[in-house]
């Protein structure tokens, strides 16, 4: 056996983050804004989280996210952490479809990815950005997840939501804001949406079974462990 924290041991970075990781979901400890500034440019604020245990911090920057070849597309902005490469901390951006990783950094893994954005691009500027980034809470409180349905990535009325939260062996409910408008409503109502198919980790599919909505939808997603 080994005792972590007793006279004459060395607590590692692992034996921390497990620890907090227990403690803690992943997110960022406050509300921040995170703005498109035209073309490719995204501006992102000082930021203050944690993912798996492991805190960071973040100055202000503006980063260049892809943008589709042609046509339109969804993006997703993130926090990475690669114990490999150097800096570990980066701030990235990738087109669906896209599925983050998610290792265990506190045992074998290196490679972790947190969502905080969504955007909508073609293939010359970002049309609309989207804010999905989590509040880090204690395990159990639940935690509030926004998503917007994005109508153009709909594909055969399937809809993959992917996020670190979703897990196979927890809770995970589905409702829309209480600011949903009347045209909102009556696009979920048609498009009759229900979860579809296995939870994994790190995603989830729905399935509309009405046929796909021709509009975004806000949706919310409650997930407690």
């Amino acid at each position: 056996m080994r005792v972590i924290r007793s006279a004459g041991q060395n607590i590692s970075p692992s034996d921390d983050g497990a620890l907090f990781h227990q403690i803690l979901t992943d997110g960022l400890f406050e509300d921040v804004a995170i703005n498109s500034l035209g073309s490719n440019q995204v501006a992102i604020p000082a930021l203050y989280g944690i993912i798996q245990g492991r805190e960071f911090t973040n100055s202000a920057e503006t980063v260049e996210v892809a943008l589709p070849d042609t046509g339109t597309s969804t993006g997703y902005i993130y926090i990475q952490y690669d114990l490999a490469a150097n800096p570990i901390g980066t701030i990235g951006s990738a087109l669906a479809p896209f599925t983050p990783t998610y290792d265990d950094l506190n045992s074998t893994g290196t490679l972790a990815q947190m969502v905080i954005a969504t955007y909508q691009a073609s293939s010359v500027a970002v049309t609309s950005l989207t804010p999905t980034y989590n509040i880090a809470k204690t395990h159990g409180s639940g935690e509030e997840v926004s998503i917007t349905l994005a109508a153009a990535s709909w594909s055969s009325d399937l809809y993959t939501i992917t996020d670190p939260a979703i897990k196979p062996d927890i809770e995970i409910a589905l409702t829309y804001p209480s600011t949903l408008t009347d045209a909102e409503y009556e696009a979920y109502q048609a498009a009759d949406i229900r979860p579809y198919g296995a939870v994994l980790t790190g995603s989830m599919q729905l399935k509309a079974v009405g046929g796909a909505p021709s509009i975004d939808l806000p949706l919310i997603m409650i997930v407690k462990e």
